[in-house]
């Protein structure tokens, strides 16, 4: 099907020679680290812009990356609590996420767990740029990079807005903020506050608290300095428990569970220095730290009677307390080595330097192997680190002749756990400018180095646990090869993609892999040919191998269908309906030990098993009215009304995590 829908494109492409059209220039930084004209990155890009969240005012991340080709996105528990994303078939920590171009982790995971706590007031664009990019990037950019671009300040007159949203499932959100500056200086900065009482089908309870700040100053013509500050603090109360158990076979439960309260805060502050010192040369150095503690506790004895075992659980069963903090440094000078009228030459070459830390204390319970495994599993241990050091050095250069682009770079990383990786790619795109078509194509190799948490983890009596499988990095080979086309005055667009990716030494959810491939054809097409109305479209073919079992990879599903319809019936009345289809994926089945593999069963909360996680269709509407100037000091009035999960359907995202029913948004926005 998806070939045959390939060649329907092409010929398509060949055939509407009368409709071509110059392309409308987006701009992106994530490509390069320097802003760039998408035409010219030999890479696939997609930008959800600022004009795009604020029609979704009360969307999360993780809506909004769902409408992305290529990215599935599972969540489990709490909204934000534990966030999968995977990107061409790549494993769910093998996709690096950026606020503000600095790589954010939780406590010993490489996965930004906390990023739905997020709310779209803080941010500016997100950009999403798909295959290996670990010449710039280093670890877990193997799938692609995700870029949260937080919010500026404006340096027009002053706006100040104010958002109330109230969701049938008891959940309340409320954001304030100002932004104000002038010719050299801009400052943006907002508060945030989320209640929510029933988030999933568990009736977890939560309530969070975000600052953000943002401020930029020209100093000189040439010299610029930007500071950020981001911070968020939340509240849980769990109503569901992850229990394992170990024995011939391993043994995953979902189980109510009434009283389990965790807290987690995040900090993240960077500085960023550009200088253009001369018409040639630039220079960029951001500093940014950021701080992440979580707390989990059982603090009713005897809330869950019994563990599946018939053990029972007290209040000192479940705990958990960790802190990490990382250290970021990068700098990336860039020289034009030639400029003429049609060829102009740039190479970057950059230093980065990186320290984590990671301290906890994790009690359990009998049967548990998830939780550590004497009675008290503590990090470090005597004669353990609690830090280590990455050493980066990279380069590239980015060639430009007329509509061609040729950009070749390498890296090579130094880590004081896991040791040495070399990256190489080479990247290509040609923009046929007469009519309007773009074609890509790249090589690059990325790599997943282990975390500390999966470099020294605890031991199961005299066996070592999955995760400590990983004491050498994951290494990939990335291919990509695709065609844009732009039609109609940018009326129409279309891209396809295909791509292809090679594991070596993967670890996929709890399973070591020798090798393994994931390959598939990504397809777009968005239109406004009819007026007031955009169309989109996107659907995703992806085949995944274990060259081991000769059997798929875990939860990655060979189906994806995205669609939405935005219309205006009416000035400044939106509807938009979407619709997203995803095909069943396949839960792992073994669980890889140093003494071997042993089969694995997943139990969801009634108790059944299955191989696989079923399909599921869901469909939302969002209806959106703006009332531009009601009175002299307010500028304009949102009002919003979403209905999510009209099909009121009970499917999994992760098996055993059935997600809500149908429920509906009702929500306001104040501009001043």
């Amino acid at each position: 099907m998806h070939s045959k829908l390939s060649i329907f494109i092409s010929l398509f492409l060949l055939l509407s020679s009368t409709a071509f059209a110059s392309p409308t220039i987006e701009i992106s930084v994530i490509a390069n680290k320097t802003e760039e004209n998408n035409s010219k990155i030999p890479h696939t890009v997609d930008v959800i812009s600022h004009k795009k969240l604020a029609l979704q005012k009360n969307a999360t991340i993780s809506d909004m990356l769902h409408q992305i080709s290529g990215l599935y996105v599972a969540e489990k528990g709490l909204s934000g609590d534990d966030l999968d994303i995977r990107m061409r078939g790549s494993d769910r920590d093998e996709v690096l996420v950026l606020f503000d171009g600095v790589p954010i982790e939780g406590n010993g995971e490489a996965r930004s767990f906390f990023l739905n706590m997020m709310p779209v007031e803080f941010i500016d664009r997100v950009e999403i740029i798909k295959g290996a990019q670990s010449v710039l990037y280093g670890s877990n950019a193997v799938g692609g990079i995700i870029n949260i671009i937080s919010r500026n300040g404006s340096k027009q007159e002053p706006h100040y807005f104010a958002n109330f949203a109230y969701t049938t499932d008891n959940s309340f959100r409320e954001a304030l903020g100002t932004s104000l500056g002038n010719e050299k200086t801009a400052f943006n900065m907002g508060v945030m506050r989320d209640d929510s009482k029933i988030l999933n089908h568990f009736n977890d309870q939560s309530d969070t608290t975000g600052l953000h700040l943002n401020l930029n100053h020209q100093v000189s013509p040439g010299f610029k300095v930007t500071w950020g500050l981001d911070t968020f603090f939340g509240r849980q109360n769990l109503a569901y428990d992850q229990i394992n158990a170990f024995g011939a076979t391993v043994n995953s439960y979902v189980v109510p569970d009434d009283d389990i309260k965790r807290k987690i805060g995040w900090f993240q502050s960077y500085i960023k220095l550009e200088a253009q010192i001369t018409e040639r040369f630039k220079s960029a150095l951001q500093i940014a730290g950021n701080y992440l503690t979580e707390t989990l506790a059982n603090t009713n004895a005897g809330d869950s009677p019994v563990d599946e075992n018939g053990l029972p659980l007290d209040a000192s069963s479940q705990y958990y307390l960790g802190h990490s903090y990382r250290i970021y440094t990068d700098f990336l000078n860039q020289y034009r080595l030639f400029k003429s009228s049609n060829i102009k030459d740039d190479v970057q070459v950059g230093i980065s330097v990186i320290h984590d830390h990671l301290d906890f204390i994790n009690n359990s319970y009998p049967g548990d192997i998830g939780a550590g495994l004497p009675s008290t599993d503590s990090y470090p241990s005597p004669g353990e680190k609690s830090g280590r050091e990455n050493y980066s050095f990279y380069f590239q250069n980015l060639f430009y002749w007329n509509n061609f682009t040729l950009t070749t770079g390498a890296r090579i990383d130094h880590n004081t756990t896991f040791g040495s990786e070399w990256s190489p790619r080479v990247a290509a795109s040609y923009e046929f400018k007469k009519t309007s078509t773009t074609i890509r194509a790249s090589y690059s190799e990325g790599f997943h180095a282990p975390t500390i948490a999966e470099f020294f983890d605890a031991t199961i009596g005299s066996t070592v646990t999955a995760l400590s499988l990983k004491r050498h990095q994951e290494t990939t080979q990335s291919y990509e090869a695709g065609i844009e086309q732009n039609l109609f005055d940018n009326k129409l667009k279309l891209r396809g993609t295909y791509f292809y990716i090679s594991y070596n030494k993967l670890l996929d959810i709890l399973e070591a892999i020798n090798s393994a491939n994931s390959w598939g054809i990504e397809n777009d097409v968005s239109t406004s040919l009819v007026p007031k109305t955009k169309l989109g479209i996107n659907y995703t073919f992806n085949h995944t191998h274990n060259d081991d079992t000769g059997k798929e990879l875990t939860m990655r599903p060979h189906h994806m269908l995205n669609t939405y319809v935005e219309m205006e019936p009416i000035a400044n009345f939106t509807i938009r309906p979407e619709l997203q289809y995803v095909s069943r994926r396949k839960n792992p089945e073994t669980i890889s030990l140093t003494i071997g593999d042993f089969p694995v069963q997943f139990f969801n909360s009634k108790g059944e098993t299955s191989t696989y996680t079923s399909s599921h269709t869901a469909l939302n509407l969002l209806l959106n009215y703006k009332w531009i100037n009601p009175t002299k000091n307010l500028k304009a009035v949102n009002l919003y009304a979403k209905g999510t999960n009209l099909f009121n359907s009970r499917y999994d995202n992760n098996y055993g995590y059935p997600v809500n029913g149908f429920r509906v948004t009702f929500g306001s926005n104040f501009e001043f």
